[in-house]
């Protein structure tokens, strides 16, 4: 329940910031206090709704779960490779080919084509990334854009957290191998 509680109020704060406090401007305290009730009430409605759906998207908790994150994950993880290996890419251009790559797994889920849901990710991958890149370079750019250079010189790499955390994970890696002969 508190995880409940938690999600509804961090979808309600943020809905509160990112929409009305940039639509009025400041708010006071009694107006913050009032958007931040409403919008609590509003997405506990729209949760309400989703959670009566959703004992119909799969046959299991575990393949309801990868379903509803592989429409999602593969158009994310393309914005992401879009903003970091590409220059010239755009807000719009990425948001186009992100919006388009949720919709086509979407159409895929919901038509029933004979696609399994792992195959989501790729497919919503790689439109994001071929519509969010082409839409870019066809979207004029607006202004100068400026680009930016990290200083690698100075980072160093070998210290005992990062041997802390290659241990941690050759350990973690042998002790996943190994389960399997020890029961």
């Amino acid at each position: 329940m508190s995880s409940l509680s938690f999600a509804i109020n961090s979808l309600s704060a943020a809905s509160v910031e990112d929409f009305i406090v940039r639509a009025k401007g400041n708010l006071s305290d009694e107006q913050s206090m009032f958007y931040s009730k409403l919008m609590t009430v509003i997405w506990g409605v729209i949760c309400i709704i989703l959670a009566f759906s959703a004992g119909n998207i799969a046959k299991t908790v575990i393949e309801a779960i990868n379903k509803v994150g592989s429409s999602f994950c593969g158009p994310i993880v393309a914005t992401f490779i879009l903003a970091i290996l590409t220059k010239r890419t755009q807000a719009v251009g990425v948001n186009i080919g992100l919006i388009l790559g949720v919709v086509v797994n979407i159409i895929i889920w919901r038509s029933g084509a004979p696609r399994f849901w792992i195959w989501w990710n790729f497919i919503g991958a790689a439109i994001t990334l071929s519509v969010g890149y082409g839409a870019s370079l066809l979207i004029p750019a607006k202004g100068k854009t400026k680009e930016v250079q990290l200083d690698t010189s100075e980072m160093n790499f070998f210290t005992r957290e990062n041997y802390l955390l290659v241990g941690y994970f050759v350990f973690i890696t042998w002790f996943s191998i190994s389960l399997a002969d020890w029961i």
